[in-house]
């Protein structure tokens, strides 16, 4: 937002009612356009080249006016630089001071000596620029007015505006001011605009009040006091707690100790600027409590004045700082009024019920004349509060002992207080907590039985002493689980978790893990060696396939320990087995795993590869490790040299 100011001739730019100054305002807040603490950096490109009536030059006057309004207030500073003369941007972010024929490119009309453009965002001002009417014949004097202008009266006008000043004459004030819209002979700030400017940015120094060992004292007279001050210059302390959330910076102290029990209404109408304020008990800034009450906006962005109450109970003495919104400053006004009424003799405390359960909350309020009683309720930890009536589940809603009967789940941190309320004032008790704890729940879970691997899903079953539902998982091993279905995908261990996650009611139930063997099969092994296509072709990864050109069956491969993809066409009387005889036996020798429990092994003999039998044959275990097993076959001989016998091994599921 951009807003001009123009010193003319006979017209130079303010309102209340024992002065005369006035602001500018922001239209949505009302409170006035102000800089924050600190420099305010203005580029002085008035040139340095001539010498005038006091001996100063264009740009060395300007300092002079910058300096008379710094040794008057305190909050903010005019900080000059003096720059080769120039022109000034619209809108570029730096403040400037010129000379120019136009106010960037508008006629300045035929009166007007000078202007003051300030640009501002919300209550804060951004950029100020002032532009001097290169037309004029200017000097630097004091005293009364000559032909030519006193550029550093006219400097110290515009540099009001710059602080924020307006013109008290304009606002219908008639009151002596350099801020007034007309030259006169006043050559420097007096009483009025010094007023003003101090309202907005503070004396210089350190308010009386910055720190909390300092608070002063609000005295009530007929029940309300009005105090004023500033906390421009005032700092915040190691431990300071941030008022209304807000981290400020500028907090000033005051103290008021309570005649009696009662409320107590404070607010910060008429300060100058967007306050926080807090209210608390404690005797050192380190040792405050939680804030009794705190408050930020009385209509949040709109009116930035704070306004709060609370109930004081006699003789507590309660701490309140005002302190500036993300820093800001100015003058403070606080208004506190104080009612006195009941008192509530008797808190009510916390209790705890189980789901179902009953309970009961007591107070106990004096008072003259006596007072009624309303149980209240909040379900959002004290943000808002209903009042009760007696209506399932609440009962003695208006009397001094509040039941609940059957409390649920969804009551757990509501807050009951009681409102204690004469002709005077209410009285509100401390808040008590409600907490209702959940019921517990046990899961039974047999989990399944130690089974060979099969290819069809297992169906868990686990049952809650709630009744609700078990869900499960699959912690590890060689199954993935969906809802209650749970589906192999190998040998070894498994590890399935039943849990119940509880609900309003009931409390999670422990879990309950349950670990099973699935023994190693056919099935299992085919999962290991085939392809996700493979497996679904029998005639490639079926028992009785053969999968590559040596003629053993995947059976036979699964039997003996093979990979069913390795051609075992070479392998004669090697790894696997051999044949030998000896004085009096045909000796078969084969090697199998020792884990493979599904298969069954025979050794058969033939003489003419037609018939086949086992008769005869002795079969035994020779040797074994833990991975595999040594077996021998036997079957008698004549001893003829010509005598032949042919043997093979025979495996089935």
């Amino acid at each position: 937002m951009k807003y001009k100011n123009l010193l003319v001739v006979s017209a130079w730019f303010f309102a209340s009612v024992a002065w005369g100054f006035t602001y500018i305002n922001n239209d949505h807040t009302g409170l006035p356009i102000k800089w924050q603490d600190g420099p305010i950096p203005m580029l002085i490109k008035l040139g340095t080249a001539k010498t005038l009536s006091d001996g100063s030059n264009y740009s060395t006057s300007v300092q002079a006016a910058m300096q008379t309004w710094n040794s008057l207030v305190g909050g903010s500073q005019l900080q000059g630089q003096i720059v080769p003369a120039g022109s000034a941007g619209d809108g570029n972010g730096f403040n400037e001071i010129v000379f120019a024929s136009t106010i960037f490119g508008q006629s300045f009309g035929s009166s007007t000596l000078a202007v003051t453009t300030v640009f501002a965002r919300g209550n804060e001002r951004a950029e100020a620029d002032i532009i001097f009417n290169s037309a004029r014949t200017w000097d630097s004097y004091r005293g009364p007015r000559r032909s030519a202008y006193d550029l550093q009266r006219v400097a110290i006008h515009e540099l009001g505006h710059v602080l924020g000043l307006d013109h008290p004459d304009e606002a219908g004030q008639f009151v002596q001011a350099i801020m007034n819209s007309h030259v006169s002979d006043i050559d420097t700030a007096v009483s009025d605009d010094i007023a003003g400017a101090q309202n907005l940015y503070g004396p210089p120094g350190m308010p009386a009040n910055d720190n909390f060992a300092n608070a002063i004292a609000i005295t009530l007279t007929d029940g309300s006091a009005q105090v004023t001050g500033f906390n421009t210059g005032s700092t915040k302390e190691s431990g300071e707690p941030n008022h209304a959330g807000n981290a400020g910076g500028h907090s000033s102290w005051w103290a008021f100790t309570a005649p009696a029990n009662g409320s107590v209404a404070i607010d910060t109408r008429g300060s100058i600027f967007d306050t926080t304020l807090g209210i608390y008990t404690g005797n050192s800034v380190s040792a405050l409590s939680l804030p009794i009450a705190s408050s930020d906006d009385i209509n949040p962005g709109i009116v930035q004045a704070s306004l709060l109450s609370y109930t004081a109970t006699a003789g507590t003495t309660y701490r309140i700082a005002v302190d500036g919104f993300d820093g800001d400053t100015g003058s403070i006004k606080l208004n506190l009024t104080f009612t006195p009424g009941p008192t509530i003799t008797a808190q009510p405390t916390d209790q705890t019920v189980t789901v179902g359960g009953n309970t009961s909350f007591t107070a106990v309020a004096t008072g003259t004349p006596e007072p009624t009683l309303q149980w209240q309720v909040s379900t959002n930890s004290g943000s808002s509060w209903a009042n009760l009536s007696d209506t399932v589940p609440y009962s003695g809603t208006t009397t001094g002992t509040l039941v609940l009967t059957a409390g649920t789940a969804a009551m757990n941190g509501y807050q009951y207080r009681c409102v204690a309320t004469n002709a005077v004032s209410p009285a509100t008790s401390t808040a008590a907590t409600l907490t209702v704890t959940k019921l517990s729940q046990t899961i039974t879970f047999a989990g399944p039985a130690n089974q060979a691997f099969s290819a069809s899903p297992l169906s868990l079953s686990a049952t809650a002493s709630s009744s609700l539902a078990v869900s499960f998982t699959v912690d590890s091993g060689p199954a993935t689980g969906n809802g209650n279905a749970l589906t192999l995908t190998g040998a070894g261990t498994v590890t399935v978790r039943a849990s119940q996650a509880g609900n309003a009611n009931y409390n999670a139930a422990p879990d309950v893990v349950r670990a099973f063997t699935v023994a190693a099969n056919f099935a299992s092994w085919r999962l290991t060696k085939f392809t996700t296509a493979e497996l679904a072709d029998p005639n490639r990864s079926g028992p009785t396939a053969i999968y590559g050109l040596d003629g053993l069956t995947n059976l036979v491969k699964y039997a003996l320990g093979l990979d069913p993809k390795i051609d075992e066409t070479g392998d004669v009387n090697g790894t696997h087995g051999f044949a030998t005889m000896t004085a009096t036996d045909w000796v078969f020798i084969y090697f199998r795993p020792a884990a493979i429990t599904d298969v069954t092994y025979a050794v058969e003999v033939s003489t003419d590869l037609v018939t086949w039998t086992t008769d005869g044959v002795t079969h035994e275990k020779m040797a074994n490790t833990a991975s595999s097993e040594t077996w021998r076959a036997l079957y008698p001989h004549t001893g003829a040299a010509t005598a032949k016998i042919f043997v093979r091994l025979k495996v089935t599921l």
